[in-house]
């Protein structure tokens, strides 16, 4: 047992002081407050270091969309996919950058159209990889005409007007138990009026 960690650490400890010696840094800057199905701006700094080629991987919740980017370098693809991270769902946005000669600037427009509140980050280069992940407040906007998440009949109506499937399924849950119990009642009335006609 001994032996494998021995070698287990050896390969962390050169990823580790690769990482550090490739001077690699990430910065994003993301807004603390969003409103649901209103774009957004996610603007990163990275200082490359000693990389001239890397990956930087944006993950949001399914159904989230990049409507538009920018970057200050020529020689950047994008591709999208949706697929699983750390047990979750995610819309997966992949930058490729090559032949980088000094710091990058990527401004992201993000559309929020689904559930979820976490964005993360994944930069890989040759040298090692990281992530980093943010945590952002949704809020529903009543009057926009999309049903969000924590708007209802009740809390909006201009934006639902009708009650959720679910609303109905307990009214016919409650209205069955309802009938059931006038029936069961109904016919103890009838026992106990026979009781009485036998005891007379």
């Amino acid at each position: 047992m001994e032996n494998i960690l021995r070698k287990a650490i050896i390969p962390l400890i050169f990823l580790t002081v690769l990482s550090l010696a490739s001077g690699f840094e990430f910065s994003a800057t993301i807004p603390e407050n969003v409103n649901y199905s209103e774009p957004f701006s996610i603007n990163i700094h990275i200082n490359p270091g000693n990389e001239t080629t890397f990956d930087l991987v944006a993950l949001f919740p399914v159904g989230w969309t990049v409507t538009n980017w920018s970057a200050n370098f020529e020689d950047v693809s994008l591709e999208h996919r949706d697929t699983t991270y750390l047990g979750e769902d995610v819309s997966a946005f992949r930058w490729r950058f090559d032949d980088v000669t000094g710091d990058v600037n990527l401004n992201i427009k993000v559309m929020p159209s689904g559930l979820g509140n976490k964005v993360s980050f994944v930069w890989v280069y040759p040298s090692g990889f990281s992530s980093q992940e943010f945590g952002i407040k949704m809020n529903a906007v009543c009057g926009n005409g999309i049903c969000e998440p924590g708007e209802n009949i009740f809390t909006c109506p201009s934006d639902c007007p009708y009650f959720p499937q679910m609303f109905w399924v307990i009214v016919l849950l409650i209205a069955t138990g309802i009938a059931v119990a006038g029936i069961i009642y109904r016919e103890y009335v009838k026992l106990e009026k026979k009781r009485h006609r036998k005891k007379r």
